[in-house]
């Protein structure tokens, strides 16, 4: 038996539901779960039939360790990533043969075959933010190489394993890390969930690490990947299925915008990707998406304010020499 999962809070069901969609759409036979960060009753009463189709699994009904610990130390992204093990978990004590999570902003357009035929050789399945090299400027697009090497090689959007040996002492060792050290806080070397598994290649057998340019492209990706579409199917780089794309950072109230985190583009320098967002903008406001963006999450600590963090990142972003100066001139 294969299952597909995601998570997210009230906030992200709108996209969470999409997802699900598409996967009856093209692999009708994978059972779709939602792990859910929250408590579905927080909800509006005038959207919940929306998502009634929907196998939720609220966050409290799995019982992790340190879910209390969890709760008061890490906010809402933090947090979110952090239970991804202990779902995987929930599922492999079910005895699920393949497990597969993907974020809730990802939308499926081809089956997911290529993913449930190599976890019959393979452990544990990940794919890379990039596969060439980018030989822009640094200085001028993000995201370029530095901020790769930052936030991890992989990106833990998708993740798939399955019930073997060496994929449950994967997900227990990730499980373990992630328990205290899910942070965002890249001074101290840590990324939320994705930077650790930098290591699982190293540590674990029969990592297969995907290069198939149709799964998981993106904006950080984009670099390396054009769309075309040819008999009703879209394709990358004219060579490989689109499988699914990942709308990380997907906000629509942005005119012309691909993602808040990058600006190398816009859709009117990728012409090639307006159709795709114009398509997914109109499914996610089926599923309620503008009402639902605005509620908050009854778990995990509040996120710093904007302005401080702005502060800090100037001051950080300052060459050495200001710097020094900044502290023997002005403290």
């Amino acid at each position: 038996m294969t299952i597909a999962f995601t998570i997210c809070s009230n906030n992200y069901l709108s996209q969470a539901k999409t997802l699900g969609d598409s996967l009856k759409l093209v692999n009708p036979e994978i059972k779709y779960f939602v792990g859910l960060v929250d408590k579905f009753d927080q909800i509006p009463a005038e959207y919940q039939s929306t998502f009634s189709g929907l196998d939720i699994i609220e966050v409290s009904k799995i019982q992790i360790p340190n879910f209390e610990w969890m709760n008061l130390n890490y906010d809402i992204i933090e947090l979110n990533t952090a239970v991804k093990p202990y779902f995987f978990k929930y599922f492999l004590a079910k005895d699920i043969d393949k497990i597969i999570y993907l974020d809730p902003d990802i939308y499926c357009f081809q089956p997911l075959d290529i993913v449930t035929n190599s976890l019959e050789k393979h452990s544990i399945i990940f794919t890379p933010h990039l596969t060439i090299p980018i030989e822009d400027d640094p200085e001028i697009f993000q995201v370029h190489e530095k901020e790769i090497l930052n936030h991890g090689i992989y990106n833990l959007g998708f993740t798939a394993i399955n019930n073997g040996t060496e994929a449950r002492k994967f997900i227990n060792w990730w499980a373990d890390r992630l328990a205290e050290q899910c942070k965002h806080n890249l001074c101290k070397g840590l990324f939320v969930d994705q930077l650790w598994c930098n290591l699982a290649p190293v540590y674990f057998k029969d990592v297969k690490i995907e290069m198939n340019t149709g799964l998981n492209m993106a904006y950080w990706n984009l670099y390396e990947r054009y769309l075309s579409e040819k008999n009703g199917s879209y394709f990358v780089n004219e060579k490989d299925l689109l499988i699914f794309f990942h709308f990380s950072n997907f906000d629509p109230g942005i005119e012309d915008n691909i993602a808040t985190k990058q600006n190398r583009y816009t859709l009117d320098n990728r012409p090639d990707l307006k159709k795709i967002y114009s398509f997914y903008t109109t499914e996610v406001e089926k599923n309620h998406f503008t009402p639902l963006t605005r509620l908050k999450c009854v778990y995990g600590k509040p996120s710093p304010p904007i302005k401080r963090y702005k502060r800090v990142r100037k001051w950080a972003s300052m060459p050495f020499r200001k710097v020094s100066y900044f502290i023997e001139e002005v403290l």
